[in-house]
């Protein structure tokens, strides 16, 4: 199975059991991803254990807001990247269309 059909089949399954729970249930299945995730941007800001806890929480709070800056940087290119692939694809029929071809 590719990445593309595994990731498609996770979300199914997330959505099913979701279907099947109340908002708490949801909230307690999904914490130990969300305590893992604020760890490891803990860890990210001090590997060594040395700052004080308010400094670690403020520099893992920076951390993840560059990280979420990074995905939406990723995203805004992707999309752009759709528009463009499908503004070249839109042209192409025309000038098919024009040209007396049928267009797909």
């Amino acid at each position: 199975m590719d990445a593309a059909t595994r990731a498609v089949v996770s979300s199914i399954g997330g959505l099913t059991l979701s279907a099947k729970l109340s908002p708490e249930q949801r909230k307690a299945h999904t914490q130990p991803a969300r305590d893992g995730r604020r760890q490891k941007y803990l860890t990210l800001a001090d590997p060594d254990g040395v700052l004080d806890q308010a400094e670690r929480e403020r520099r893992a709070d920076l951390l993840l807001r560059a990280d979420m800056k990074r995905l939406a940087l990723k995203s805004a290119a992707a999309r752009r990247r759709a528009r463009q692939l499908t503004a070249a694809a839109e042209s192409a029929d025309a000038e098919l269309a024009e040209m007396g071809g049928a267009a797909a």
